[in-house]
């Protein structure tokens, strides 16, 4: 931890993107990092409604204590970088600004560098000046250890749960692989972990905190086709660090019988250390500092 102080600007809300970050800011800087509004949520004495789906209620009741007594401070002439996190959501204005909504829209902010999710390819050969971000996990969710070397004793061999009607090919996936819900994140895990495939289609957007869930645990299955952005078709490589289709549920029966253990393996090797170095919460608002020239 360091002497700089960030002011994290966000809304009340849930939303996935600025509370990754607000959480890895968090990681990395401890009280240096403060939240305004405060994202009640993410605090211990939450007792709202969160998620509809506990699988998914990634973000909530992690901090036990509140870095600063806000009714003293919280405002920008108290800090050395002030970074809004969901600037579609926040119109304040900001030294570096976070777009994490899921469509392709840009937003106009006050800031003086941008960093969007979804960033559409097009966009960001005309405007090298916009930034690509993806999700980060929160670092106390991403598994000890990967999973490598279980092929052979992983009863499921293709796992699937997902909102199918949030993305354009989910069903006809979830035809082939019925969608499965849980009552529990533990239960979710439990899942994962005995699985050596798990399906992760588009939704709303190209990204998807499930990509990183899954990383590590099982073997990805993603679906990247050639108008998604293009830092996301860099990331994710297939026989390397996953597998990928292009919507069309046929080629992943025919992939998944082409992959002996070895290839599995690596992939899981591969995946699980690219979770840890680039895709963590802290490793992503680390990152995000790094793209900026921020030195602390």
């Amino acid at each position: 931890m360091t002497d700089l102080r960030i002011l994290l600007l966000g809304t009340t809300g849930q939303d996935y993107m600025a509370d990754d970050l607000l959480y890895g800011f968090r990681t990395l800087f401890g009280k240096n990092a403060v939240d305004s509004p405060r994202k009640d949520m993410l605090y211990a004495d939450f007792e709202g409604f969160i998620h509809p789906r506990p699988e998914y209620a990634m973000n909530a009741k992690y901090f036990y204590d509140d870095p600063v007594d806000r009714s003293v401070e919280a405002d920008a002439k108290d800090f050395d970088l002030v970074i809004n996190l969901s600037c579609r959501r926040n119109p304040n204005e900001a030294d570096i600004c976070v777009d994490g909504e899921d469509d392709r829209d840009i937003a106009t902010p006050a800031c003086h560098l941008l960093f969007k999710r979804e960033l559409a390819q097009d966009i960001a050969q005309r405007d090298p000046s916009i930034l690509p971000i993806t999700f980060g996990l929160p670092d106390h969710l991403a598994p000890p250890w990967s999973l490598a070397g279980l092929f052979d004793r992983k009863p499921v061999e293709v796992h699937s749960s997902f909102t199918v009607m949030h993305g354009p090919n989910r069903g006809r996936l979830s035809a082939e692989w019925p969608v499965r819900k849980y009552h529990t994140r533990e239960k979710y895990l439990v899942e994962l972990n005995k699985s050596k495939y798990v399906l992760s289609p588009m939704g709303a957007g190209w990204d998807c905190q499930r990509h990183y869930e899954i990383l590590g645990r099982a073997v990805p299955i993603i679906e990247v086709r050639p108008d998604a952005p293009t830092h996301f078709i860099n990331m994710w490589r297939d026989g390397e660090n996953c597998l990928t289709f292009d919507g069309n549920a046929d080629i992943i029966k025919e992939k998944i019988a082409e992959v002996d253990s070895h290839q599995w393996d690596r992939m899981i090797r591969t995946g699980y250390d690219e979770l840890i170095e680039q895709y963590t919460a802290s490793a992503v608002a680390k990152d995000l500092l790094k793209r900026a020239g921020v030195d602390y």
